[in-house]
């Protein structure tokens, strides 16, 4: 499946969270399987990760000394490093960690947490800070509290761990923040949602890190629209608004979930077979974002490219999408069908699959042909 059939199939959606799965579908193609183009990098930059090579880019000419494994420079230039500027260097250092400890989004042993809760990193992190001041106050029925419920409700709530609370204020500097964040944090696969109220309007975000195994991607940041912020006489809006990005969050953090545990753990994505069947264009869009991670995990595995498209005909036939299933399978099978080189058992297989595909897609002229195919497969193994 291209990016572009994805983008299409973004126009089926019902709400904006959909948007974000198609944007961050893009993304992780452009910096996974796409890497080698020029227009896939330049795609897969963030902000942060310019600001991060332009950090390490910078030529340090000052005098420096170790302190717990960081280089700490002089403000200026120190002809003779003596005791008394080396103390004053370091106290200056461990004044400037303790002022940034104390003012830290995250709360005490929020590393420790996140090792614990996410099985020292075999699933994701999905940490969700809160949007005002007040949401962080117990009782809260703030935007925060409002994506905590959503998530706990989503039947895929297991694939990520959500802590609670791990940040415990809203994010003031956006970049500044993530980036404390990810620092903290560094190693773990995480996703944090995150977001402000400015004036009349709510304004939230996403941003991933360490998703893609051995990838070189900085953060993976997913833009979302504004939304219009109800009047704090209406309760009942804001509470509707409160719902709505919740389930925008819940199927963009899942899909991420699902492009994670596939590509670390072989895990077949299952978040469109957990939607409800009355939410077809939901479906039909994280169909096709699972199909899309396949081209990904094929250049990363073993797993041969028949079998890759096999997989993804199943994908696209339970998200709802009978006609291109059926076009990648009936490609699959004409394959099958002149290539010499394939084993009997791996022929088998592939016939086994492709007869589920044909039968999800209603095609029984096709299901006949696989299905004779595969009787006369499997007398030859016998």
């Amino acid at each position: 499946m291209s990016v572009e059939d994805a983008v299409e199939s973004g126009k089926l959606a019902r709400f904006a969270g959909l948007v974000g799965v198609v944007r961050q579908t893009d993304k992780l193609l452009g910096v996974a399987a796409r890497a080698r183009t020029s227009t896939a990098r330049r795609r897969g930059r963030s902000r942060l990760a310019e600001l991060t090579r332009a950090a390490v880019s910078l030529d340090w000419v000052d005098s420096a000394v170790e302190v717990g494994g960081e280089l700490v420079g002089a403000s200026g230039r120190v002809p003779d490093w003596d005791r008394g500027a080396v103390t004053t260097t370091v106290h200056t250092h461990l004044a400037a960690l303790e002022r940034s400890r104390v003012d830290s989004p995250l709360g005490p042993r929020a590393r420790e947490q996140v090792a614990e809760h996410t099985d020292g990193g075999r699933r994701p992190a999905l940490l969700i800070a809160p949007f005002q001041p007040e949401d962080a106050n117990p009782g809260s029925t703030g935007f925060a509290v409002a994506l905590r419920r959503a998530w706990t409700a989503s039947p895929w709530n297991d694939d990520l761990a959500l802590l609670p609370r791990l940040v415990h204020r809203p994010l003031r500097d956006f970049d500044t923040d993530v980036w404390a964040i990810r620092g903290a944090l560094s190693g773990f696969p995480v996703v944090l949602v995150y977001g402000r109220v400015v004036g009349e309007r709510v304004v939230p975000a996403l941003a991933a890190w360490n998703l893609l195994p051995r990838s070189t991607i900085g953060v993976l940041d997913t833009a979302f629209p504004a939304f219009d912020l109800p009047a704090d006489t209406d309760w009942a809006g804001r509470l509707r608004l409160g719902d709505h990005l919740g389930r925008m969050f819940a199927l963009t953090a899942g899909n991420l979930g699902d492009w994670f545990h596939l590509l670390t753990h072989d895990r077949v994505p299952h978040l469109h077979r957990l939607l409800p069947a009355d939410h077809v264009p939901e479906r039909r869009i994280l169909a096709t974002s699972a199909a899309d991670a396949h081209d990904v995990l094929v250049t990363r595995t073993r797993l041969g490219e028949h079998r890759t498209h096999v997989r993804q005909a199943r994908l696209l036939a339970e998200g709802g999408l009978p006609d291109i299933a059926g076009a990648t399978a009936q490609t699959v099978l004409a394959e099958l069908t002149s290539v010499a080189d394939l084993s009997v058992t791996e022929r088998v297989v592939l016939l086994r699959e492709l007869v589920g595909v044909f039968g999800l897609i209603g095609d029984d002229e096709n299901l006949l042909t696989t299905e004779r195919l595969l009787y006369t497969a499997s007398v030859t193994r016998v």
